[in-house]
């Protein structure tokens, strides 16, 4: 994603949105009962028909290519079509971005927190109580003080 085509994030996101919504509903596996190596094989093949990629490439740019990363997570809070879908952004790529680069981001998450009412909601489902430094925290919460938090 280094060479940031366009429609490259878009369809990243589509799907990553995609594959989130579709994760949603699909039918859970009883767990009182052991499942045969296929059954997990047939279960990543569905994952991965359904767009489980989009998930592992924003995964690869938040460890990578973090500015990339803040990018499409702007990207994905944008086309978030509701509060499910961007609690998913907030406790995923959001959250790991600022638990890896807490401090290179915070300037930024605070000026966008003032202006973007959206952005300011999806901050707020982020915990990251063990890996966000205590001070950058503090910060993160008092952009969204006073809201109804995710």
């Amino acid at each position: 994603m280094a060479e940031d085509n366009s429609e490259d994030v878009e369809e990243i996101a589509a799907t990553w949105i995609s594959y989130v919504l579709w994760s949603a509903d699909r039918p859970r596996h009883d767990s009182s009962r052991r499942r045969t190596l296929e059954e997990f094989r047939e279960d990543d093949a569905e994952s991965d028909r359904h767009g489980f990629w989009a998930c592992e490439a924003v995964d690869d740019m938040v460890r990578k290519e973090p500015e990339n990363a803040w990018s499409m997570i702007l990207r994905l809070i944008k086309l978030s079509p509701d509060d499910y879908v961007l609690a998913n952004v907030s406790a995923g790529p959001l959250e790991e971005l600022l638990g890896l680069q807490a401090y290179a981001f915070i300037d930024r998450v605070e000026q966008l927190a003032r202006q973007d009412a959206k952005f300011r909601r999806c901050l707020s489902g982020v915990w990251g109580w063990s890996s966000i430094p205590e001070d950058v925290q503090v910060r993160m919460r008092r952009t969204w003080e006073g809201e109804d938090p995710l």
